[in-house]
């Protein structure tokens, strides 16, 4: 069985999850537009036309740029055409689909979320309509609740704010110290690599594909951010998201102890 690259997701279900997202969008696009046969698509410019006119047409419609992005221009490796690295594409295509970074980072989450999750939110009638702020934050509020069905029956039900309200009161991590014994003020992290009192730690080999060299330094920055604020960083191998952020539930319980 085939799987996205990202989410342990069958085919069957992806397919399941984006005839859901069409058939809650019916009626809000256009009539004669062709939009969701983008879908099918393999043509990065194409589809980013259809990203640039959906986001321009109803709040409604929002999901399905969402979807475009996550399943085809990320998950099916389109933005590849642009011959950049997926940091550099994004950053870069803000003014073709009318997109900032903070924005496709939203809909990248909330495309997650619905995938995984759209059987339980067509059971629960949800909407998309007034839901995209919500949408966009229900895989962090899950992520720190571990509560999916409480999740749902707020993304439904509540207003943005009493939706961050909600999920707000479950983050232990905001009310912990930062373990200040340890802080090292010696380190620098910038985009530019990783300084020991004003010196490069390492560098890197400039033959090494653009993408390589981007990922180490990705995973150096994030683990020497966490040294110089006196955390331990930790690497660990898991199966997929979901491994990893039951990892992180059960830390946050351990958390709570302190």
């Amino acid at each position: 069985m085939n799987y996205t690259k990202s989410l342990n997701v069958s085919v069957n279900e992806l397919d399941a999850a984006r005839n859901y997202a069409v058939e809650l969008t019916e009626g809000y696009i256009p009539s004669g537009k062709s939009i969701t046969d983008l879908f099918y698509s393999t043509n990065l410019k194409d589809i980013e036309e259809g990203i640039a006119k959906l986001n321009k047409v109803s709040e409604a419609t929002w999901l399905l740029s969402a979807m475009l992005i996550y399943t085809l221009v990320f998950d099916k490796n389109l933005y590849q055409q642009s011959g950049k690295p997926w940091s550099i594409y994004v950053s870069e295509a803000r003014e073709r689909i009318g997109l900032s970074q903070p924005e496709i980072s939203a809909q990248m989450s909330a495309a997650r979320f619905f995938i995984r999750h759209h059987v339980k939110l067509k059971k629960a009638k949800w909407k998309p309509t007034g839901s995209n702020r919500k949408l966009a934050r229900a895989e962090y509020a899950y992520e720190i609740s571990g509560d999916l069905d409480a999740t749902i029956k707020h993304l439904k039900e509540d207003t943005f704010e009493e939706f961050k309200e909600w999920y707000s009161s479950f983050n232990v991590q905001k009310a912990l110290p930062l373990p200040t014994e340890n802080i090292r003020e010696d380190i620098s992290v910038s985009r530019k690599g990783v300084q020991i009192d004003g010196k490069e730690l390492f560098s890197v080999n400039k033959d090494i594909p653009e993408e390589e060299q981007n990922r180490f330094y990705e995973i150096a920055a994030k683990a020497y951010t966490l040294i110089k604020n006196g955390y331990k960083p930790l690497i660990i191998d898991v199966y997929d998201d979901k491994e990893a952020k039951s990892l992180v539930r059960m830390r946050d319980e351990a958390r709570k102890n302190r």
